[in-house]
């Protein structure tokens, strides 16, 4: 029984390929048109996600490294800061813990321009520390200096519309803690000794760094939060469990908590663009079956004499429903390896095609010119070449189970 059924198998795989790669007969050759749609298709998929992928994670990047941390651990007390520091620098998985403050104020130029920001208190040593901040936000003017609380590094944005430059005078407005009421307004000069840039206006408009003496003064009774660096930004979630352990911690936010809402937007608009380019593979199935269906009408005539000298409907159903796996597998294939080729390629080719417009119009566009991050994501190539190949499959068995009811005696009557 068993040999029989791996006979059977082995005759459906061969006559499956001959009647894929045969181009004499009279019927249509399908797959041509099947596997450059579904190549079409994947090529799109890579290239749009890739890059939505690459802007997404670029900006994500940004504002946990800048901005949110990969995690937060908010103390009990002051006297627990010290003890949680040493035991969350010993994990192995962290790369820099530090303590800081974060304060909503304003700062205001001597000729009486004033901007919001948001002043976080840091370490001296910050800067050279943390790796991850000094590889997202680039120092374009002066250094990362704040060794007093006289120190101030801005935003370009934020210098931009001050108008403030390296070594101007800054005067920074804030509610301070006051010794017989909680808030009072104070102030502080500053000199401005830096200039970072991260690419994303919402950071560098808003966000400056000052030494961390300075947000301690102000807030006296304040406890300051401890911002925390992994090596590995996935681990996130285990390592979050581990520090809530330690003796002191009252909780814990993850870059993920703090962000949710943006992760979550981002992710929302990422898979709406998936399905919509998905429908394109919709369409190619849906061609896929008419083809097969036209196929299989075109060649009732040896589908009647395979049964006549024994093939059963199931192994003729088979035979034709694999030349839609065979599209779809050829389709998949090709759209990869064209994908991935162009989506490394992305911008060389946006700036050929950016000159070649200029050539003819006279025109320049910044577009063109602009440098795409792509990030290709295995997972969801995966995810998507195994979906396609889902689809073609139930497009052809829908094409092919109309065999089931052909009487091969009748058919063979009638031709």
């Amino acid at each position: 029984m068993r040999n029989s059924i791996f006979k059977d198998l082995k005759w459906v795989r061969r006559t499956s390929v001959r009647y894929f790669i045969s181009g004499h007969r009279k019927k249509i050759h399908f797959a041509g048109l099947s596997v450059m749609g579904i190549a079409v298709g994947f090529i799109a998929v890579i290239v749009i996600i890739g890059i939505m992928n690459g802007l997404q994670q670029g900006y994500l990047r940004d504002i946990i490294e800048i901005d949110s941390y990969h995690m937060r651990i908010y103390p009990e007390d002051s006297t627990f800061l010290t003890s949680i520091i040493s035991d969350a620098a010993e994990l192995d998985q962290t790369a820099y813990v530090f303590p800081f403050y974060e304060l909503q104020g304003v700062i205001r130029t001597p000729e009486g321009i004033t901007e919001p920001c948001l002043i976080k208190g840091v370490p001296e040593d910050h800067y050279l520390r943390d790796s991850g901040l000094n590889g997202e936000a680039l120092i374009i003017s002066g250094s990362f200096n704040i060794p007093t609380i006289d120190e101030l590094v801005i935003g370009r944005g934020l210098a931009a519309n001050s108008g403030m430059g390296t070594g101007a005078t800054a005067e920074l407005l804030f509610l301070g803690e006051g010794k017989t009421i909680n808030l009072v307004p104070l102030e502080k000069d500053t000199i401005v000794t830096g200039v970072f840039y991260s690419g994303y206006p919402e950071i560098d408009t808003m966000i400056c760094y000052a030494n961390i003496q300075l947000l301690e003064k102000i807030l006296p009774r304040s406890i300051p939060a401890i911002g925390v660096k992994l090596k590995e930004i996935g681990k996130v979630d285990s390592i979050a469990e581990t520090v809530r352990r330690i003796p002191g911690v009252v909780s814990v936010e993850t870059w993920k908590d703090r962000s949710k809402s943006l992760y979550s937007a981002l992710m929302l608009e990422k898979y709406s663009m998936m399905f919509i380019l998905f429908l394109i593979f919709i369409v190619v199935s849906y061609n896929i079956k008419n083809s097969l269906e036209r196929l299989i009408f075109l060649q009732k005539k040896d589908i009647g004499l395979l049964a006549a000298i024994g093939a059963s409907k199931q192994s003729l159903v088979l035979t034709f429903a694999l030349q839609g796996l065979y599209v779809s597998v050829l389709g998949t294939a090709a759209g990869i390896i064209l994908g991935l080729i162009i989506a490394k390629n992305i911008n060389v080719i946006l700036s050929m095609i950016g000159k070649a417009y200029t050539a003819v119009s006279g025109i320049q566009s910044a577009f063109f010119s602009y440098n795409f991050p792509v990030t290709v994501v295995t997972r969801e190539l995966v995810i998507v070449a195994f979906s396609v190949i889902a689809v073609s499959l139930l497009a052809s068995w829908l094409a092919v189970r109309k065999i089931l009811r052909f009487e091969p005696v009748r058919i063979l009557h009638y031709e």
